[in-house]
Order: structure tokens, then C-alpha cells, then sequence
């Protein structure tokens, strides 16, 4: 009964975060909610007086597993932003700027995310594209220079 009552929840919660996040036309980023949901939960299970060992076993991971994904996710919360925040104002501080040197500015990055940013960025119209592959060039869309990423949403209740 409780696994059934915490899916149920989980599932109602994904189903809100989703559709705040896309609420007339926006597209917020969510990199970093996965791992809000890890350091919360765990956080809060280790408040209720839960082992490290017991949380990894309730979590379905090995407690070597566990402390990787603790200091992945420290790692993660280091970065002043998400990726796609990070690229965005990376061609707000430029006139143009091409798809190889997005990778050498933000080499701290992941590149296989800096280039899922960039086709988003495309696609929701923010940016707009010039070529293909590290020759790319991108640019603002005209007019868009002033939009800026959603940070927080906060829901009362």
C-alpha cells in the first residue's frame, strides 16, 4: 500500500513539475531536478535516523554507488548553472559565436549537453543557427535578448 501511495504521488508531482515547466510555451530548464529529488530525499532520510548503507539498499544501489552519486551530484551543484543556462548567456555576452568554441568556453561542461542546449535553444527560437556541426554559428533571435531562464518557481501551499 505504501509503494503504491509514494508512486501515486511521484507520478501527480512529475505531472505538475511538467507542466509548470512548460506553461505557455516556456521550456525551464530541469537539468537539475533529478538531483534535487537524490540530495533531498536522502538528506531527509538521514534526519529521520537512516544509515548511509540502509538509504543506498532503499535506493536499489551499492553504498560505493551511493557516495559516487553524492559526490557527482556536489560536483554538479558546483557549477554556477545549467548547462542550458550556461550556453544561453554565453551568446548574450557575444554578437555570434560558433558551435566549437561553445565547447571550448564551456569545456567544464558536459559536450554532449552543450550540444542538446544548442538544438533546444534552436528549436524553442531563443537562438538561431547558421550551418552545421563545430562550424555552426549561433545567434540570438532577434528580440530575444531580453528573455531570461526561469530560476525558480516557488508554489504555494
Amino acid at each position: 500500500m505504501k509503494q503504491e501511495l509514494i508512486e501515486a504521488i511521484l507520478s501527480h508531482s512529475m505531472a505538475l513539475v511538467a507542466q509548470l515547466a512548460t506553461a505557455g510555451g516556456a521550456r525551464v530548464p530541469l537539468g537539475h531536478v533529478g538531483d534535487q529529488v537524490f540530495s533531498s530525499l536522502t538528506a531527509e532520510l538521514q534526519r529521520q535516523g537512516l544509515t548511509k548503507k540502509v538509504i543506498a539498499d532503499m535506493l536499489g544501489m551499492s553504498l560505493r554507488t551511493y557516495h559516487r552519486r553524492v559526490r557527482e551530484v556536489r560536483a554538479r551543484r558546483a557549477l554556477p548553472r545549467t548547462t542550458w543556462e550556461a550556453v544561453l548567456d554565453l551568446i548574450r555576452a557575444v554578437d555570434a559565436i560558433s558551435g566549437y568554441a561553445v565547447q571550448q568556453q564551456l569545456y567544464h561542461y558536459d559536450a554532449e549537453l552543450i550540444s542538446g542546449a544548442l538544438n533546444d535553444l534552436v528549436r524553442t527560437g531563443l537562438v538561431v543557427r547558421s550551418g552545421w556541426g563545430d562550424s555552426a554559428v549561433y545567434r540570438l533571435t532577434p528580440g530575444s535578448g531580453r528573455l531570461q531562464p526561469v530560476r525558480e518557481v516557488r508554489v504555494a501551499g
